[in-house]
């Protein structure tokens, strides 16, 4: 990625998926030591820092067809995948409910529509009252923003302590961001990941951690925090917004009867609630792929967080493959109100440019993307 400063007549317009370019405020200040790990703590050689290409990147001897399997990377060596469970749950949410409206005629289109609109994403920032989100795409050239917060909401006692906290969570920050670029005109989307502890100057609060930004949750216009953050960080404004949190992504895994996934050595992290005593297959229900996506502090990830996109990437194919496998279609209304109720929308994301980004995210589950984080 090319880190310049847009000259004084760029606009949203002229903007590209092949060289989005970022606002040189964004790296102009310092960034605190603890933001970062130095380099001689992430890991060096083969034993702490396993190269994910080594992986492979089907489903190999031994595994099951249509099981995950980790460690996948593009060949410039950038991690193979989105982030976070954002990315996975608005990919798998949209194909199940888009499918339904499809294969269901017009009372299933205004059901899935419906069901879609009772919870409405805030699009005024709650400091300036500016709308933030929404406005017409540039040429079809759109701009979503998927979120997903660390809210433990809907999430029993017993859960919240798998995941590791000793009681309930209060407030809600922004544990995935993702924007995604859609230009038809180009034929490939970009998905730029920020990662959650990236150092910005939020509007209205300060310099802070990303995630800050979503402080009141979305109900509390945080999401709409979070666009402005964004826009003002990379000069493109965003037209629509999907968020989903931790209940809606376990939910998912459940309806599904669990996803079937192989690692290649144990896994282990007690803060993720993830033990993968040893390495080889097994069947994630819900609680166990929610551990697994979130795990950060995993022995001889070489840096979490791209370590964890990769690993991430790989559950997206796994769940994709289940969710369109002849038996599931067949339970499609019955998996439609598990999972529907777990995303929101900004007012004007409808089903016409739901099918458009759902096509966008199955082709990026499938490597047809130009997949970016921001260091």
């Amino acid at each position: 990625m090319r880190w310049s400063t847009p000259s004084s007549d760029s606009s949203e317009a002229s903007a590209s998926p092949a060289s989005i370019s970022f606002r040189s405020r964004l790296v102009a200040p310092p960034i605190p030591r603890t933001a970062y790990p130095p380099a001689e703590s992430r890991g060096a050689g083969p034993r702490a820092c396993p190269d994910p290409r080594s992986a492979p990147a089907g489903g190999g001897q031994g595994r099951a067809p249509g099981a995950g399997t980790l460690g996948s990377v593009d060949a410039s060596g950038r991690p193979a995948g989105s982030a976070r469970r954002a990315f996975l749950l608005a990919s798998a949410v949209l194909a199940l409910l888009l499918s339904v409206a499809s294969a269901g005629g017009y009372g299933a289109y205004l059901w899935v529509q419906a069901r879609l609109s009772e919870r409405p994403i805030p699009t005024r920032d709650p400091g300036t009252g500016q709308e933030e989100i929404g406005g017409p795409c540039v040429r079809r050239a759109c701009n979503y923003l998927l979120l997903g917060s660390d809210s433990r909401a809907g999430l029993s006692p017993e859960e919240q302590e798998r995941f590791g906290s000793p009681g309930t969570v209060g407030g809600e920050r922004a544990d995935t961001i993702i924007l995604v670029h859609v230009d038809p005109s180009r034929g490939r989307a970009v998905v730029l990941h920020f990662p959650r502890d990236l150092w910005v100057r939020i509007p209205g609060m300060g310099w802070g951690k990303i995630n800050g930004a979503f402080e009141g949750g979305v109900r509390g216009g945080g999401a709409a925090r979070v666009a402005r953050t964004v826009r003002e960080l990379t000069g493109l404004r965003i037209n629509h917004v999907l968020y989903v949190d931790l209940a809606g992504f376990e939910g998912l895994v459940d309806a599904l009867g669990g996803v079937r996934m192989c690692v290649d050595r144990p896994m282990e992290d007690p803060l993720a609630g993830l033990h993968l005593p040893r390495a080889g297959c097994y069947t994630f229900d819900g609680s166990q792929a929610l551990a697994f996506v979130r795990a950060r502090h995993v022995a001889g990830d070489c840096i979490p967080d791209f370590a964890r996109i990769a690993r991430q990437q790989q559950f997206l194919r796994a769940v994709l493959a289940k969710l369109l496998s002849p038996s599931q279609i067949m339970r499609l209304p019955e998996l439609v109100p598990a999972v529907a109720g777990n995303i929101r929308k900004d007012p004007g994301l409808g089903i016409p440019e739901m099918l458009a980004l759902a096509r966008e995210l199955q082709r990026a589950s499938a490597g047809d993307a130009d997949f970016r984080a921001v260091p």
